[in-house]
């Protein structure tokens, strides 16, 4: 599929910008920018949700430190083995806080260090991430708009730029972390960073996905995003930013639809409909060993 062509001004990258001011951005970001595929309402309430911390934004970020920096686990961060109340933990807190630490439980970190075990186990993801840079910062102009992103590892296989990308996830097989990579718009988020590299460094450069498991045995598989998954993240990052313009364009924020349509049950709901092409004769339900209905 064709896309028309983008106008990419000359970009920059940021080594040093903290997690916590990159957030506070006003730029047109993967993690807004996705919600316009649904619609231009759900983008524009993405945009004025405020950045909210929770227990799995926090594990998260606690892992990305452990696969990618661990070294600087003790760096960044305090464990808490304990009920979070009461004199003594208030007294931690305030402490950890006031020496610029984050406080996790014991059994987050004890998460963290299984991730951080996997990756180092994995022949080629330790290569990898012998040598790169972490969480870099990206920010460019498209199409007159302000863009940014941030590269979870940024290195180079012989000479040639690589961003691999960090992924948790229940199950690392090809199908189903091919299938979660679809459902969450991982391929828009390549093509994006992908055009945002190029326009802060005027090189084109290879995608990779780290999927690591979070559960047991806490398998890790690296992904190549080819030629057809960046084709498929250009056509969505085209959709996403041209509806955001169109809306912006008109002052006119409108959900799914517009008028009406007719809703689309699923197949189940209709227990006279067969499974096979030609029709059945239903779904014979039972009580008692005998076919009712």
């Amino acid at each position: 599929m064709t896309q028309p062509a983008t106008q990419l001004r000359p970009g920059r990258l940021d080594y040093s910008v903290p997690e916590s001011s990159y957030h506070t951005g006003t730029e047109i970001s993967f993690s807004t920018l996705k919600y316009a595929l649904i619609s231009p309402l759900h983008y524009r309430a993405a945009c004025a949700r405020k950045y909210a911390d929770t227990p799995s934004k926090r594990l998260g970020r606690l892992s990305h430190v452990a696969a990618l920096q661990p070294h600087r686990l003790g760096e960044l961060y305090r464990v808490w083995d304990g009920t979070r109340r009461g004199k003594a933990w208030d007294v931690f807190e305030a402490t950890a806080t006031s020496a610029g630490l984050e406080v996790v439980t014991a059994s987050e970190m004890a998460a963290a260090e299984v991730i951080r075990d996997a990756v180092q186990r994995h022949p080629a993801a330790s290569v990898l991430l012998a040598h790169g840079d972490p969480e870099v910062s990206c920010y460019w102009d498209e199409d007159g708009d302000d863009f940014r992103g941030r590269f979870d590892w940024l290195t180079d296989e012989s000479s040639a730029p690589v961003v691999l990308d960090l992924k948790l996830t229940k199950c690392a097989g090809a199908r189903e972390f091919g299938s979660d990579a679809a459902h969450y718009h991982y391929p828009m988020q390549a093509a994006m960073y992908l055009r945002g590299y190029k326009a802060a460094t005027g090189h084109d450069a290879t995608y990779l996905w780290l999927a690591v498991e979070n559960v047991e045995p806490h398998d890790v598989v690296i992904y190549e995003a080819g030629e057809e998954d960046i084709e498929l993240g250009e056509d969505e990052l085209t959709r996403a930013h041209d509806a955001v313009r169109v809306a912006r364009g008109l002052d006119s924020w409108p959900g799914r639809c517009t008028y009406r349509m007719p809703i689309r049950l699923p197949r189940w709901a209709f227990p006279w409909r067969g499974d096979d092409d030609e029709g059945a004769e239903g779904i014979g339900l039972t009580a008692d060993g005998k076919e009712i209905g």
